[in-house]
């Protein structure tokens, strides 16, 4: 077992956040879809074996990064302590920028703040403030709109200017 292709696996399933199939990693990896089903395998065998806070969850061919079940009740808690309290100037950034920019990527997001912005997205997520739009986009949901007394984001204030603004800057986007 190549202990680089697991290292890489775990990573790209950190960053990520969704599900992966074995063949978009084996795509990624250069490695067959089985070199890297078996390389999920072994992790999650690392995983339990040292009682890690992380699982690995496969599934109809892709996999996940998740918690561990056993500590359920502490993210729970966790999680709930952040959704009970006010959003930080943080999420009240990628907040702004789904809303005024979206529907828009993770990456996309990423870009526009300069920093990982995925906790903060799944915040807003189970928050009800953003919902997603296909598998990789995000927008401003219902419940924010009605939050706020508008109809549509083209109402929020400023709107045009501000969408052309974060439009100019994703533009510059350097291409790899």
């Amino acid at each position: 077992m190549n202990p680089d292709l697991s290292r890489a696996i775990e990573a790209i399933l950190f960053i990520n956040g969704d599900p992966v199939s074995f063949r978009t990693l084996a795509n990624r990896l250069a490695c067959s879809s089985e070199e890297a089903e078996a390389a999920c395998g072994a992790l999650q065998e690392e995983f339990r074996a040292r009682h890690a806070g992380l699982a690995l969850v496969m599934n109809a061919g892709s996999v996940q990064l998740a918690t561990s079940a056993d500590l359920a009740s502490v993210v729970e808690s966790f999680v709930k302590r952040d959704t009970d309290e006010n959003l930080t100037p943080a999420a009240l950034e990628t907040l702004s920028v789904i809303s005024y920019l979206g529907p828009v990527s993770r990456p996309e997001v990423e870009y526009v703040r300069g920093v990982n912005s995925a906790f903060i997205i799944r915040n807003l997520l189970m928050r009800g403030l953003v919902e997603k739009e296909g598998d990789r986009l995000y927008r401003a949901s219902a419940s924010l709109l009605h939050y706020l007394g508008i109809q549509r984001v083209a109402d929020l204030p400023a709107y045009e200017e501000h969408h052309r603004l974060l439009e100019e800057h994703r533009s510059q986007k350097p291409t790899p």
